[in-house]
């Protein structure tokens, strides 16, 4: 009987999370314009031509939206999420490496805006209709060539967290909007390189 009223509330709350997202708060995040995308702008590169990428370290350039207060641990978490979920995106179409060479891409990206969720806030919306405070996300990405630095791919992105696009869940973990926007950047960038197919 206990398992069933647990599981039973479970259900309750989660249907009450899907109807308070879509009271969640306007879009904040936007694509930014930093500066840290090389000029000029992209070349046409063959399709196909690289093997291996290098990813390099992702830096902090706030250039959008972001805390009045921006934490260090704040910012070097959302760096750590952001490097992993590019390692990941570009691990699944081709090789890593930390060795230059002419068919090998470098890949760099800057979190330039962020917003995280409001745990707390989002917990007493779903008793009054106050709406919910979620976290998103705004980025700055190329591939570039590992040995001339020419452009291949930039990208300049933003992710707000919503009721399209998002679990319900999410919005009761600080930092998971924030995540699943750097997974969706990093997918579209991997998918954006002129790579050859992976070697098994």
């Amino acid at each position: 009987m206990i398992a069933k009223a647990q599981s039973s509330i479970s259900k309750t709350l989660l249907v009450a999370a899907v109807l308070t997202m879509g009271l969640s708060a306007c879009a904040t995040q936007k694509p930014t314009r930093s500066g840290f995308l090389t000029t000029p702008p992209p070349v046409a590169s063959p399709q196909g031509r690289y093997r291996a990428a290098i990813i390099e370290p992702v830096v902090y350039r706030p250039s959008g939206k972001v805390p009045e207060r921006a934490s260090d641990a704040d910012i070097a978490m959302l760096q750590s999420a952001y490097q992993s979920a590019l390692a990941e995106a570009f691990a699944a179409r081709m090789t890593l490496t930390e060795e230059p060479g002419p068919d090998v891409l470098r890949v760099r990206a800057a979190v330039t805006g962020y917003g995280l969720a409001n745990p707390a806030w989002n917990v007493a919306a779903l008793f009054a209709p106050i709406g919910t405070r979620n976290g998103g996300v705004a980025t700055e990405a190329e591939i570039v060539d590992s040995l001339t630095g020419v452009p291949v791919v930039q990208q300049s992105l933003a992710f707000n967290a919503g009721f399209f696009n998002s679990k319900p869940s999410a919005m009761f973990k600080r930092a998971a909007h924030a995540k699943a926007g750097f997974q969706r950047h990093a997918r579209e960038l991997a998918a954006k390189a002129p790579a050859l197919a992976k070697a098994n």
